[in-house]
């Protein structure tokens, strides 16, 4: 004997449901990936033996996803100008060699550091520093009133090179206080973006 199905009856019809409101994302001006290239790249000659199994199976696993409508589920980060797209497999790397082909000792590394003091405040100084690629200054502008901080901020971005990188503290903001930096999402961080000349986003 095939037993009833069980009914649910509500007893109340409650509000019909709001519309489902398509997601609506904000470009800040961030680099944009349109088609994804993966490079494996697997240490040891056991990749060539034992392992080579495996190796056909992890490429095969990124041959997959980079193809598959999962990437199509992307295009809603879709900007004008760039599109996302599928993306490749561009190659794999098998390294064999047991030792690094050169070494770096640590006075090399110190001849190419220069340690001095600079007063944040002080605009004469500030105009001279010049072509950095990525400038961090964390928790440090918290004990600057608000014009101090609009004014070395505005010398960081003059000084940062085209498409440098600019990092506060985890409890600090450029909100209120510059417009030119586009905020970029990192793993476990976000920073600010100076755009490139080619970026168009000046």
């Amino acid at each position: 004997m095939i037993a009833q199905p069980i009914r649910i009856v509500p007893l109340y019809a409650g509000p019909a449901a709001a519309p489902v409101t398509p997601v609506r994302l904000t470009y800040r001006g961030g680099p944009l990936l349109n088609a994804v290239q993966v490079v494996t790249a697997f240490w040891g000659a056991e990749w060539l033996a034992d392992e080579a199994p495996l190796l056909t199976q992890i490429n095969d696993f990124f041959l997959y996803i980079l193809d598959s409508p999962l990437m199509d589920q992307l295009a809603e980060y879709s900007v004008p100008g760039t599109q996302i797209a599928h993306g490749s497999l561009a190659g794999t790397e098998i390294i064999t060699d047991t030792q690094p082909g050169s070494t770096v000792t640590d006075a090399e590394v110190k001849n190419l550091i220069t340690f001095s003091r600079l007063n944040l405040q002080e605009d004469s100084k500030m105009r001279f520093m010049k072509g950095m690629d990525l400038i961090f200054c964390c928790n440090v502008l918290i004990y600057f009133d608000a014009p101090s901080k609009s004014r070395v901020i505005d010398h960081f971005f003059s000084n940062l090179n085209f498409g440098g990188y600019f990092f506060l503290g985890t409890s600090e903001s450029l909100i209120k206080l510059n417009d030119k930096f586009h905020l970029v999402h990192f793993p476990g961080a976000i920073g600010y973006w100076k755009p490139s000349l080619k970026s168009g986003k000046l």
